[in-house]
This record gives structure tokens, C-alpha cells and sequence, in this order.
């Protein structure tokens, strides 16, 4: 047993100066604040550039926390996408100061949308990537709420105090399409969110008149009617509907409820009791290619009928930003995926920036500032805006490596 001992401890030494010698390549760093994107560039060549943690250790909580210099230069630093291609400018004048939004559409294809608010209007614009062609979309005066449905046409609601209505764009001829008008009272006169389902109807929450409690319903897109779904809690707080459209809705006690239409059946998974900053921002579901189910970067579950194990998920502190109110307190954000690549990367949208994550790894980079969505299209690049300008992640920097 010695010998067998010794000459695994002489194996292992020899493996470490190796190692040593040869040096070890990282996957990524951390951007460096004080030296410039060149001499990155330089340095780094192929390495990933990543924004480092505001505050790394602890959450500072209270009216009177005070930022070290470091920390408030890691809070105001910006960093371009660098390992995107830059593919085409804006055609909005920056003068105007607009916001502009591109949308992540229910079904993948090789046209970009975006909305476009400047001041009090709203438009709606596509950008073709076969013709590299701009056109405004009709859209009515007052947008509420929008969607795509699973023939990918765009929907608009419009609220009153009287009635909802419902439009659809004609793609053809570019024009608006009434489909739907509602008494505004079977919905509460308000809709505190939505998601769409294949079968052409509309799962809603909205408050509950009596109770004040937000509840869910179903809203069929053809006839009106509105049914209400009996959940187990009486305070639902998301929705979605994934592809073949299975019904997830998550209330405030952190129960997901998994809803099958066609066969009537309910599963049921329970969050960690213990885990809770879960709601930690705006709750969203993310379902993968390979049968996954995310909520934000808090945890994931298999997709089936049946409840299944939750895997909670190691956060990043790289989310730990200073809220909008001008308060100058913090959160730890609960970011949006948006995307997944062949490699396994989920893409996230944070207030602070973008970023991936690696399953396979656990290693988070917020790889950019840029506040955008991330949208994929049918050839598996992926899309983002900086800068008043549209950048592209080529597929083949996400293929899975053989």
C-alpha cells in the first residue's frame, strides 16, 4: 500500500509542475478598470472581458452607505460587447433621445423587432437580416401590452375604462386588424401580466375585485370568455406557457404550479424556504431546448408531468447593483434569461449589464454595460443593441466544442 501511496503522490507532483511550467489558461477575466479597451484587447486576444463585482463579500444595507473609490468606479464603468461584431447603425437620431427596445419574439426567425418610444409615442420598427431593410410597423396611438402569437404575427392591446381591445397587424398589407373587443370589467379593467398559449387564448393575471388578490384566468382570443383557474394560492405573481402549452404560474408563497390543458393534469414545485430573495426583481421563466425550466438565476427543474427536484443555483454577486430611486441603496438583482447557445451558455439582461452563465462550470460574465434584450434568430446568433447600434454574436462562437 505504501508504494501504490508513493508513486500516486509522485504522479501528482509530476502533473502540478507541469502544470506550473506550462502555465494554466483561464476562461475569462475580469475587466480591468484602469487600463484601455486596446491594451485589453491586446493582452487578452481571445480571453472573454468581464465586469467585475461592484462589492464582492457583503450587501450593505441602509440609508447611509458609502461606496470605496473602487467600488464606485466598478458601479459606473461601461464596457462595449468586444467579442461581437458591430452590424449596423440605428436609424433613430440619438438627439431625440429615444428608447428603444428589441423584442424577443415567441418563435425564431431572421427579422429583428423593436419598439421604439421618443417622449409620449410609441412605434414599432423591423429590420430584415436578409435585406438589411428598415420598416415601421402599424401599430395604434396607445399600446398597452403586445405579443407574438405561434404564427408569429404581433398583437396589440389597447386598455380603456370601458373595453379592452385587441389588434392584430395584417403583415401583407402593413395595416391594423380589430380581432377583439372585451367588457374592460371581466378583466379588472387592468392586466398585471400575461402569456400567450399555442391554443390561441391568453393566460392573464388580473386583481381579484373582491379580494384584491391576483388570481389567473384564461381568456380566450376568438370568443372572449373568460374562465378563471383555480390555483392553490389566491396570489400569483408570474406566467408563462412553454411550446406545447404547458401553463407555469408562481405564487407568493414560491410554489410553481405546472398546468397541462389537454390532459387535465397539475404538478406542483416547491422553491427553498430558505431561499428567500427569490423574488428579487420581476419573476421570469426561461425554457430551454434540452427540457428546462428556469426561474431567473435562482433555480431550474425538469419539464415533465410529474414534480420534479429543484436545483437551486449558485448566484453571482456581479448582479449586486444600486437601485434607480436615487435612494443610493442596493439589490441583488434576479436577472432575465433570454437566451441559450449550443455551448450550454444562458444568457442573462441585468439593470447593470449582460451576461452568461456555464452550468457545466458555474463561471458568470457580464460580458457588457449594454442594457438590451438578447434576442436569437433562426441561424443561432444572437443579437443585442449598444450604443445605438445593433451587435451580433455569431453562432460559430457559441457551437458546442467537439
Amino acid at each position: 500500500m505504501k508504494i501504490v501511496n508513493n508513486a500516486s503522490k509522485l504522479i501528482l507532483t509530476t502533473l502540478i509542475i507541469s502544470l506550473v511550467s506550462c502555465g494554466v489558461s483561464k476562461p475569462f477575466q475580469e475587466f480591468d478598470l484602469k487600463s484601455s479597451f486596446t491594451e485589453m484587447m491586446t493582452e487578452t486576444e481571445n480571453l472573454e472581458v468581464c465586469l467585475p463585482p461592484i462589492i464582492k463579500s457583503s450587501l450593505p444595507l441602509g440609508e447611509n452607505v458609502t461606496l470605496s473609490l473602487e467600488e464606485l468606479e466598478s458601479s459606473i464603468a461601461t464596457l462595449p460587447p468586444l467579442a461581437w461584431e458591430k452590424a449596423e447603425e440605428l436609424p433613430f437620431p440619438e438627439n431625440s433621445d429615444p428608447r428603444i427596445e428589441l423584442i424577443n419574439p415567441r418563435s425564431r426567425s431572421l427579422t429583428l423587432w423593436f419598439r421604439v418610444q421618443e417622449q409620449s409615442t410609441i412605434s414599432f420598427w423591423t429590420y430584415s437580416l436578409e435585406t438589411q431593410k428598415w420598416n415601421a410597423v402599424a401599430s395604434p396611438s396607445k399600446v398597452d401590452h403586445y405579443f407574438f402569437d405561434s404564427e408569429s404575427q404581433l398583437w396589440f392591446i389597447v386598455e380603456g375604462n370601458v373595453e379592452l381591445q385587441f389588434y392584430k397587424i395584417d403583415q401583407a398589407e402593413n395595416k391594423l386588424k380589430e380581432m377583439l373587443i372585451i367588457d374592460a370589467s371581466k378583466l379588472n379593467n387592468r392586466i398585471l401580466d400575461f402569456a400567450y398559449s399555442p391554443d390561441h387564448s391568453l393566460w392573464v393575471i388580473m386583481s381579484n375585485p373582491t379580494t384584491l388578490n391576483q388570481i389567473l384566468v384564461n381568456l380566450d382570443l376568438q370568443t372572449g370568455k373568460v374562465t378563471d383557474h383555480v390555483t392553490l394560492s389566491e396570489y400569483i405573481i408570474g406566467v408563462d406557457t412553454d411550446e406545447k402549452g404547458n401553463v407555469f404560474s408562481l405564487n407568493n408563497k414560491g410554489v410553481v404550479e405546472r398546468f397541462n390543458p389537454k390532459a387535465k393534469t397539475v404538478s406542483y414545485t416547491y422553491l427553498s424556504p430558505k431561499s428567500s430573495y427569490w423574488n428579487a426583481g420581476e419573476t421570469e421563466f426561461f425554457f430551454t431546448e434540452t427540457g428546462q425550466v428556469y426561474l431567473n438565476d435562482l433555480a431550474w427543474f425538469e419539464n415533465d408531468d410529474y414534480s420534479s427536484n429543484l436545483h437551486l443555483i449558485f448566484r453571482s454577486t456581479v448582479f449586486v447593483t444600486q437601485t434607480d430611486d436615487g435612494s443610493g441603496s442596493f439589490v441583488w438583482e434576479s436577472p432575465e434569461p433570454q437566451a441559450e447557445t449550443e455551448d450550454g451558455r444562458i444568457w442573462y439582461k441585468s439593470m447593470r449589464g449582460l451576461a452568461w452563465h456555464q452550468p457545466e462550470t458555474g463561471e458568470w460574465c457580464m460580458f457588457t454595460s449594454a442594457k438590451s434584450n438578447i434576442v436569437k434568430d433562426s441561424q443561432g446568433n444572437l443579437w443585442i443593441i449598444y450604443d445605438n447600434a445593433l451587435y451580433m454574436l455569431p453562432a460559430s462562437e457559441t457551437s458546442k466544442q467537439e
